[in-house]
């Protein structure tokens, strides 16, 4: 009987632990929008658009737009400040609800020069 009581709280807060965790994510902005994008050469969708990611480091980012220059960068994603902590992403990850973090960038495209004779 209290084997019992002590193994449905556990259960329960194991269920409840399983939902949340950090949800990072980059969002990437052109202008113009509507710019095809690729991260690491893998098709994304068109700007403006939120990546999630899991690990941090550096990642190409392709844009690319009819009459504008193509862009093609590596932007370098860090983890936020909160995770330099000891141990708090593991406390972070426990926790029953997401807990967002979102890294913007924005590009500014060129149009593409006029031939002109």
């Amino acid at each position: 009987m209290r084997l019992r009581l002590l193994v449905c709280p556990v259960i329960a807060l194991t269920l409840l632990a399983c939902g949340g965790g950090q949800r990072l994510s980059i969002l990437i902005t052109s202008t113009p929008s509507e710019a095809l994008i690729y991260v690491n050469d893998y098709p994304r969708g068109v700007t403006p658009v939120e990546v999630p990611y899991i690990f941090i480091g550096a990642r190409r980012i392709q844009l690319r737009h009819e009459g504008y220059v193509d862009v093609d960068e590596i932007i370098h994603v860090h983890k936020p400040w909160y995770n330099w902590i000891p141990f708090m992403s593991l406390v972070l990850d426990s926790m029953p609800f997401p807990i967002p973090h979102q890294r913007a960038f924005h590009f500014d495209m060129v149009p593409e020069p006029v031939d002109e004779f």
